[in-house]
């Protein structure tokens, strides 16, 4: 009987794990919304994550492999792959992602990362990784899900109906306004992170062919992101005021959000370890986040 049980949680953890982190996404998703409202810059929070990420992770993994530090280097091609991997992964996906989920909302935020599993798709078709055969149901089916998930997005990009929740009679002009100026800009450029996050993806399968570690692999691409994302916030917000903390909600914000990528990076990169075929195991995580938009 003990053994029965054993089984089935062991059988069960990863779903449960997935859930778990979809709450604990759409929790930080309100609250960095939240804390945009009150004035913190999309840019700054980027720099301040990736950072404090940083100062918390390379530390644990220097620790946790003080005994093959030789065999960690990344090398020419390894750096390389990590740097590009940390300037689509992170640098320009966060900032996009933030950007548009400052002009967006939470919701719209949340609901377009359901397009990452259709551009990983339709990228990995374009490299060779995936394969499409009309005549095979298992092709028609990715097809048909990705007619879904583009059709499901551009809804949402251009078409935002009226609050249902304490709303008042809107003028029908202002709507339109409203639709045509920062929903839109939000959703596309939500469009574009998704659409960086799919980048990302695909190369973790050579990177993870060269470099092994996921929590090494994790501290790099903060600390790479930090570097990229660093001078160009310093370049476009030259107003010292953007750069300081200005309540304990906003210092709680980046604290909660840097607890939660750490631990959402290194999940995902660990399966892209373990199992052979990225692009399906990329569409499995993302199924989970179809929660995301209802929790």
């Amino acid at each position: 009987m003990a053994g029965c049980i054993r089984e089935f949680v062991e059988q069960y953890k990863p779903c449960a794990a997935m859930v778990t982190t979809q709450c604990i996404l759409a929790a930080m998703t309100l609250w960095v919304k939240a804390a945009f409202g009150r004035g913190m810059s999309p840019m700054v929070f980027v720099v301040y994550r990736q950072a404090v990420a940083t100062l918390v992770l390379a530390p644990i993994a220097l620790m946790a492999n003080r005994t093959k530090l030789k065999e960690m280097r990344l090398g020419t091609r390894g750096f390389f792959l990590v740097f590009v991997a940390a300037l689509f992964g992170a640098t320009v996906d966060q900032n996009l992602c933030y950007q548009g989920l400052h002009l967006g909302s939470s919701s719209l935020a949340t609901t377009m990362t359901n397009l990452i599993p259709a551009i990983t798709f339709v990228m990995a078709v374009a490299v060779g990784q995936e394969r499409v055969n009309i005549r095979e149901v298992s092709s028609i089916a990715k097809i048909f899900g990705t007619v879904v998930c583009v059709g499901g997005a551009a809804t949402l990009a251009f078409f935002k109906g009226p609050r249902l929740l304490n709303n008042s009679i809107a003028d029908p002009s202002k709507l339109l306004h409203t639709l045509a100026s920062k929903w839109v800009i939000g959703a596309l450029l939500l469009i574009l992170s998704s659409s960086c996050w799919s980048f990302w993806l695909i190369l973790q399968g050579p990177i993870c062919k060269s470099y092994m570690d996921p929590l090494t692999l994790s501290a790099w691409t903060c600390f790479l992101s930090t570097l990229q994302s660093a001078p160009v916030a310093f370049f476009l917000l030259p107003d010292q005021t953007a750069w300081r903390i200005h309540s304990l909600f906003e210092l709680s914000c980046y604290i909660f959000a840097v607890s939660t990528v750490s631990f959402i990076n290194r999940k995902t990169e660990t399966q892209c370890e373990f199992l052979p075929d990225r692009v399906w195991n990329a569409g499995r995580v993302r199924v989970w986040r179809e929660l995301l938009p209802a929790v």
